[in-house]
């Protein structure tokens, strides 16, 4: 395991929980092999629900938002 630090922003639409936390700096420990992960927690009740994760400016959106957004986007698609 190498012993670079790695900062994920993680926005979600409430507080996260410690267990939540802990769950997100695991698996990304694990996914990019590092020793160590600052997490940066922001709020954003537009989110409506879910998290999005931003992690070496690679975004990974699994909120309401942004699941609204896609179907908005393929519908819109198929006019």
């Amino acid at each position: 395991m190498k012993t670079t630090t790695i900062t994920v922003i993680a926005t979600s639409a409430l507080e996260l929980t410690k267990v939540q936390v802990e769950t997100i700096s695991t698996a990304v420990k694990k996914k990019y092999d590092v020793s160590s992960v600052t997490i940066e927690k922001v709020v954003n009740p537009a989110l409506i629900g879910g998290i999005k994760l931003t992690i070496n400016s690679v975004e990974f959106d699994g909120t309401v938002q942004g699941k609204l957004a896609k179907i908005r986007s393929q519908l819109l698609n198929q006019l």
